[in-house]
């Protein structure tokens, strides 16, 4: 998009940040909008990539390292989130109170509400896991970006759409599998 020869991102945040530090024109020419309304009944949806998800595990170790680890993370989420320049939206938005004056002023936007429409983004993000809870199988599948490399290896004619369906379906079966035998 940078270059002008795409239309549609999905890292709409990095890119757009990107812009207004490489070409300050481009960024005035590119918006953000709520994702489209897709058929799934769950209204509008988009990709978790701005939200977080931290989880103590019953079966892991350091349990109380790891609660004031989680404990520390949401007390610093007013830094995180403005050292990421917006893009690490708070987990829990009562810890950054002005978002919304954030979003309707930002300081490198172009004009500088252009952000603001990201102001129900949590509303529209599914936590990872959804309709179910975030699981060690879920995230492992998630974190292995297993679909987009799904997509982008039928995008590159590396595979047809069947056979980059049936592998990563076949991985996603085995990391499930995996994590029922440790659970």
């Amino acid at each position: 998009m940078l270059a002008g020869k795409s239309s549609c991102a999905i890292n709409a945040i990095s890119l757009l940040r990107a812009a207004e530090q490489q070409d300050a024109e481009t960024a005035s020419k590119i918006w953000l909008q709520q994702p489209l309304l897709g058929r799934s009944g769950m209204g509008v949806t988009a990709l978790p990539h701005i939200t977080n998800c931290s989880v103590v595990w019953s079966f892991g170790q350091n349990q109380d390292e790891a609660k004031q680890f989680v404990a520390d993370l949401v007390d610093s989420s007013r830094t995180g989130y403005a050292s990421s320049l917006g893009f690490n939206f708070p987990t829990y938005p009562k810890t950054v109170p002005d978002l919304i004056v954030r979003l309707t002023k930002d300081s490198q936007a172009n004009p500088r509400d252009k952000y603001v429409v990201l102001k129900d983004a949590l509303h529209w993000t599914p936590n990872l896991g959804v309709p179910g809870f975030a699981t060690p199988a879920y995230m492992e599948v998630f974190n292995s970006f297993l679909i987009p490399k799904m997509v982008q290896s039928v995008l590159k004619g590396e595979s047809s759409p069947d056979a980059a369906a049936a592998a990563t379906a076949a991985e996603i079966q085995r990391i499930a599998g995996k994590w029922r035998q440790i659970n």
